[in-house]
């Protein structure tokens, strides 16, 4: 398994622990160093939040505990191509590259 396929692996778990709460399976990672350090996966129907997509609720959760809002260095792993509302959120807070699979 290469690098790639190994962080979209741990993205695609997060997927699996949002269709277990009966979320739309979609995961997300953040890594740097060659480490997952963030992770998140869809709560939209389990929080009734529209807004609790993988993407979003991964980089709410990274900049409220790096206490900033750049992401610069980080890479996205993430299991479908984001919605227009999270591409735009995707491309704010500087993240590197963004990997993603279709389900």
């Amino acid at each position: 398994m290469n690098r790639d396929e190994k962080f979209m692996d741990e993205a695609l778990k997060e997927a699996r622990v949002a269709l277990s709460e009966g979320c739309s399976p979609f995961g997300a990672v953040l890594v740097k160093n060659e480490e997952v350090r963030f992770r998140a996966h869809n709560t939209t129907r389990k929080n009734n939040d529209p807004t609790a997509h993988a993407e979003l609720s991964l980089i709410r959760k990274a900049c409220k505990e790096l206490k900033g809002k750049s992401l610069k260095g980080y890479t996205l792993y993430t299991t479908a191509e984001p919605c227009a509302m999270c591409m735009g959120h995707v491309f704010l807070p500087r993240l590197k590259i963004l990997y993603m699979v279709f389900l």
